[in-house]
C-alpha cells in the first residue's frame, strides 16, 4: 500500500500551546548537524551569534538558540527528515507550536513510514484541541502510526480513549486491558492506565485527565537528554575528539547518570592514554561540570 504522508491530514493553523514531547525514534547524532564548542555567547550580530551557537555544545543551548541553528541546518539539508524532527522539538520547547507542526509535517513527508512522527503529530493535534478529547485529526494520525507499528503504546491508548468517547465503552476497555497486559510490570504508565480502566469500568465515562499517556513526561530535561545522547552517538562514530568526550563526561555528571559517566570516562581514558594533554583534559572533566 502507498505510504501516507502529512498531506493526508488537514493543514493546521494558528499558534497553539504545545509542550515539548519526549524522545521518539532512536536518536542519531545531532552533532552531525550541530558542531559542539563553548557555551559562552558574547553580544554580537545575529549571524555571528548563530555561528557561535552552531559551534556550541547542544546541551548548553536554549530551545530558541537550538531552533535557530536547526533552521539553518534545515536549509542546508532540506531532504533530511531527522533535521526537521529535531527542529520541531526545539520549536515545541520554545512554544512556537505553529512552526513545530509545519516541521513535523515536513519530516513526515520525507519519512512517511515513521510511526513515531505520526504519533508526535497526533499529540500536537490533541494539544491544539486544548482538552482531553482526541480530535479527528489526532485519531487519523494515531491510526497511521498504529498501521505502521501496531504494538506502539501511545496510539493504542488514545485510539481506545477515542472509542470510549465515541460510545464504544466495551471496545475501548478491551483495548486498554490488552495494552495493560502488554506493558512490562515495571512500566510506570501501568498504574495510571489501571486507574483509568477502573474509573471507566465503574462509571462508563472517561476520566477527564488523560493521565495515562504512554510515553515519558515531556519537557526541557528530555530535550537536554536527547542532545547528550546525540553527542554520545557522534563520539561512538567519530571518537577522536577529546573535547567532545570532556563535554559528554561533564554532561553525564550534570544529569546524574553515574553509569554512563563512568563508561564514557573509561572509554575516553583508553582512547587518549598515550596523549597526556588530552588525557589531562578528560580527567579534569571527570571531576564534574565546569
Amino acid at each position: 500500500a502507498e505510504a501516507p504522508t502529512a498531506s493526508d491530514l488537514p493543514r493546521r493553523g494558528g499558534r497553539i500551546a504545545i509542550a515539548a514531547v519526549a524522545a521518539l525514534a532512536p536518536l542519531v547524532a545531532i552533532a552531525v548537524y550541530v558542531k559542539v564548542g563553548s557555551p559562552q555567547f558574547p553580544d554580537q550580530p545575529f549571524a555571528k551569534r548563530l555561528q557561535t551557537w552552531r559551534a556550541a555544545d547542544p546541551a548548553s543551548l536554549t530551545p530558541e538558540q537550538m531552533a535557530a541553528v536547526l533552521e539553518l541546518v534545515a536549509q542546508q539539508r532540506p531532504n533530511d527528515p531527522q533535521v526537521f524532527y529535531y527542529l520541531a522539538r526545539a520549536q515545541m520547547a520554545e512554544n512556537d507550536s505553529y512552526s513545530a507542526i509545519r516541521s513535523l509535517e515536513r519530516s513526515i513527508d520525507l519519512d512517511p513510514r515513521n510511526a513515531d512522527l505520526w504519533t508526535t503529530l497526533a499529540e500536537a493535534d490533541m494539544a491544539q484541541a486544548g482538552s482531553d478529547d482526541v480530535p479527528a485529526d489526532a485519531v487519523k494520525a494515531f491510526q497511521h502510526a498504529a498501521q505502521i507499528d501496531p504494538a506502539a503504546p501511545t496510539p493504542r491508548y488514545y485510539l481506545a480513549r477515542a472509542q470510549i468517547a465515541g460510545g464504544d465503552v466495551a471496545g475501548g476497555l478491551a483495548a486498554w486491558r490488552a495494552l495493560d497486559r502488554d506493558l512490562p510490570p515495571s512500566d510506570p504508565r501501568r498504574q495510571a492506565l489501571d486507574q483509568d480502566i477502573a474509573v471507566v469500568a465503574q462509571t462508563h465515562a472517561l476520566p477527564r485527565a488523560a493521565v495515562a499517556q504512554a510515553g515519558p513526561a515531556p519537557g526541557q530535561q528530555a530535550f537536554i537528554r536527547s542532545m547528550v545522547a546525540a553527542l554520545a552517538a557522534r563520539l561512538q562514530a567519530q571518537p577522536n575528539d577529546p573535547e567532545g568526550w570532556a563535554r559528554l563526561i561533564r554532561s553525564y555528571a550534570v544529569l546524574g547518570d553515574t553509569a554512563d559517566h563512568d563508561a564514557a570516562l573509561a572509554r575516553a581514558r583508553a582512547l587518549f592514554k598515550d596523549r597526556p594533554g588530552d588525557l589531562s583534559r578528560i580527567d579534569q572533566a571527570s571531576t564534574g561540570p565546569q
